[in-house]
């Protein structure tokens, strides 16, 4: 799977911006735990804790190399901003989660940067559906994925399913 590379004009300018995705390596380990152990994205996963290095150690280079994941890197201007992870629930369904660098959050950059992901997706799984599984009280994500044409597949104590079937116009923005 190639890198996938979008440019963009800026909002208040004609400079363009480089914003890409790449699958996640070895080098990015530390940026991920960082990322997902940040106080914002432990408060709006699932589990609220805190995963600790040793834990993180074993765990990744196993994601990685898991054909049923799929973890991308995005990046804006060469740097890191994120990743975007997708694990495989079915032969036509995964679940897709996002973090954000803290740095990098009230940017804008979710949308481009989930969505660049959804294509890379769909380059390997076509035809799939995705779901997004989120805190009801995060309304960030929310407004994230309905953006981009997820839909409320069933709402259940403190958290909301929402789902998107990937196609070819799906992801046409």
């Amino acid at each position: 799977m190639r890198d996938a590379v979008l440019y963009n004009k800026r909002q208040r300018g004609e400079k363009s911006e480089q914003f890409s995705v790449r699958k996640a390596r070895s080098e990015d380990s530390m940026d991920v735990l960082r990322w997902r152990n940040d106080p914002i994205a432990c408060a709006m996963s699932r589990h609220h804790e805190k995963v600790s290095e040793e834990d993180h150690a074993a765990w990744y280079p196993r994601a990685i190399s898991d054909t049923e994941r799929l973890l991308f890197i995005g990046f804006l201007e060469g740097e890191k901003i994120g990743v975007v992870r997708f694990d495989r629930n079915s032969a036509s369904s995964w679940e897709v989660s996002i973090t954000l660098a803290a740095e990098m959050r009230g940017q804008n950059l979710g949308r481009r940067f989930l969505t660049m992901a959804l294509e890379q997706l769909n380059v390997v799984s076509p035809s799939t559906s995705v779901l997004a599984v989120i805190r009801i009280n995060n309304k960030v994500s929310l407004r994230l994925f309905q953006n981009l044409g997820f839909k409320l597949d069933s709402n259940k104590g403190e958290l909301m399913t929402l789902i998107l079937t990937l196609d070819s116009d799906s992801l046409c923005f």
